[in-house]
């Protein structure tokens, strides 16, 4: 056996023998956190990747749909479903949503996109691909 096909195949039965212990136990509380997350993930990747997961999604809806219910509840004894952790929330907690109203946030986050075009060089892009970074960080600099 290969190292890695070894340290996989120990890898997976201790996951296996740490799930068997919980679902013996019943102890879906103390995993909350992870699961919540899991879920979470699998959201936000729908949000930005809109294309992506069309039915595996569906079945997450669905699954997270018949979590809200008061028997299932009572039995993991823990919401599946959490608001999505934004921006916008992070800066709440932390009495920062002043920077958002700053007119160089925009230029802070901002996108660097290297387009070729026929009339651009790879030396010509290559400069303006620095130069949009080197302003981005010039201008996060600033705002830290």
């Amino acid at each position: 056996m290969q190292p890695d096909t070894t340290s996989s195949l120990s890898v997976g039965i201790s996951v296996y023998t740490q799930s068997c212990v919980h679902l013996q136990d019943r102890n879906f509380q103390d995993n909350a956190e992870f699961f919540q997350n899991c879920f979470e993930a699998g959201r936000r990747f729908k949000i930005m990747n809109p294309a992506k997961m069309r039915s595996e999604y569906g079945k997450l809806v669905y699954l997270l749909m018949d979590s809200s219910d008061d028997q299932v509840q009572n039995l993991l004894e823990f919401k599946c479903v959490r608001p999505l952790r934004t921006v916008y929330t992070l800066l709440e907690e932390c009495n920062g949503l002043a920077v958002l109203q700053d007119p160089l946030v925009e230029a802070a986050t901002a996108e660097i996109v290297a387009g070729m075009s026929t009339q651009t060089s790879c030396l010509g892009l290559w400069h303006l691909t620095q130069f949009s970074s080197l302003a981005s960080q010039r201008v996060y600099e600033r705002l830290a």
